[in-house]
């Protein structure tokens, strides 16, 4: 690609975008190859793209300690290549400083299981943001 002969082809019934998961995964393998390149100069396919989508979830419960539960599930997000992954907190409309350290662990129809580490500050009522991966599944 870097010598300028390369063709780009998209095929019919494809899409081309970025991820948080296994396309994000796969731009890094490009980098470790170094190979992409922005107007014929060697650059970041992993810092050149932006994720298309972000799923934005209630968290409606917390049964028991480290255990959220989310108001999105199997039929909201794809989850074939991995679960979602959280990225920012929101509470009251503001994000929280502190990222958040769980885990998507489970989803059922609806539901996304949120499993938390002991210092994550998750409360009733937060909206989290998460990353997707593979979201034409």
């Amino acid at each position: 690609a870097k010598d300028g002969k390369a063709t780009l082809v998209l095929r019919s019934g494809a899409i081309f975008f970025h991820d948080h998961g296994v396309y994000d995964r796969s731009l890094g393998a490009v980098d470790a190859r170094n190979g992409f390149a922005v107007d014929g100069a060697g650059a970041s396919a992993r810092r050149s793209f932006r994720p298309a989508l972000r799923i934005w979830a209630e968290v409606l419960s917390r049964p028991e300690t480290g255990l959220a539960i989310c108001g999105m599930g199997m039929r909201d997000v794809s989850f074939d290549q991995g679960f979602p992954k959280p990225l920012t907190v929101y509470r009251g409309g503001h994000p929280l400083a502190v990222p958040l350290k769980g885990e998507v662990v489970k989803l059922n129809d609806q539901h996304a299981f949120l499993s938390l580490q002991p210092d994550d500050d998750i409360a009733v009522g937060d909206v989290i943001e998460f990353g997707i991966s593979h979201p034409c599944t």
